[in-house]
């Protein structure tokens, strides 16, 4: 991709295939590949052609584009912030918006989480990773628990998601955080962050607080 006649063949090639292809495959496989022109070409893609090429990943859904030859350098301020505009809307991008669930429960009860978020990418994300609410005490996790949500699902847009999980018995009395996260499961390590600035080193992100009776 880069220059017109680039981005034409490409969608050409799909249309090709099967016109509906590129309203359909993107939402189910990562749609990638690189600028022509090795650096040279990269750099003119996101300077002279930026308007084109942002326009065609959008239209395209792109989760991911390679110079080509090695990394993008800044030409300049304006360069700059057009690559991370790039960024921002390239593949996912999650942000959670609200989250509603009662503020005290007793231990034992079953409790009803309804949160929205939004995908303000032009992709989702392809892998079936979890999505875990911790219930922490300062840093100490009181109990974790996957929920029954699959962030494959979240394509661009916003999304309501209303799940249900049992609090343990076994759990004091006291006040205490809940917090999401989407750990990577192959290491156990952080894995997708959310677009918002309340996540910890580990990546969960504080949603509220609950009193547990």
């Amino acid at each position: 991709m880069g220059t017109q006649d680039a981005d034409d063949w490409y969608l050409e090639s799909l249309n090709g295939i099967d016109p509906d292809m590129n309203e359909t495959v993107w939402k189910t496989a990562l749609i990638t590949g690189e600028f022509c022109g090795s650096n040279w070409g990269a750099t003119e893609g996101t300077t002279t052609r930026f308007d084109l090429n942002f326009d065609f990943v959008k239209l395209t859904h792109w989760s991911f584009i390679g110079s080509a030859g090695g990394a993008i350098v800044p030409q300049n301020g304006e360069h700059r912030e057009n690559l991370e505009r790039l960024h921002k809307t390239l593949g996912y991008r999650f942000v959670l918006k609200t989250a509603d669930f009662a503020t005290s429960i007793s231990a034992g009860s079953d409790l009803d989480l309804q949160f929205r978020v939004e995908n303000k990418g032009i992709a989702p994300f392809y892998l079936d990773w979890p999505l875990i609410l911790y219930c922490m005490n300062g840093d100490t996790i009181v109990f974790q628990t996957v929920l029954d949500v699959d962030i494959r699902n979240w394509l661009p847009g916003v999304h309501m998601e209303n799940v249900y999980f049992s609090v343990p018995k076994n759990i004091p009395a006291g006040s205490y955080d809940l917090r999401l996260a989407i750990p990577d499961p192959d290491y156990d390590i952080k894995g997708i962050l959310f677009a918002n600035t309340e996540g910890d080193e580990k990546g969960r992100f504080l949603i509220g607080y609950i009193d547990i009776l």
